[in-house]
């Protein structure tokens, strides 16, 4: 069981980034809309969060909702820094 809900996770991880490169990929041959890149983003994010189960990335400093948007916010601030380096 626990086999299968690791590999569920990778899963959800491996498809944000994939969904995040290809998105990155076809803007560079042609310029998408800002809407549809953040949109992508998102959908990543969203991914990368339900992945967490119920780990907690300020360790617990934080009710688990407000962990999980600033967590949200910071990885959507991080992908955007990255993507205009």
């Amino acid at each position: 069981m626990a086999t299968k809900c690791a590999r569920a996770r990778v899963v959800r991880i491996l498809f944000g980034v994939l969904l995040l490169a290809a998105i990155s990929w076809a803007d560079d041959l042609k310029s998408r809309p800002a809407s549809l890149r953040f949109g992508v983003q998102v959908a990543a994010v969203v991914l990368g969060l339900w992945s967490l189960d119920s780990a907690t990335l300020f360790q617990g400093l934080l009710p688990l909702p407000l962990d999980r948007v600033l967590t949200a916010l910071l990885w959507l601030w991080f992908i955007n820094l990255f993507n205009f380096m």
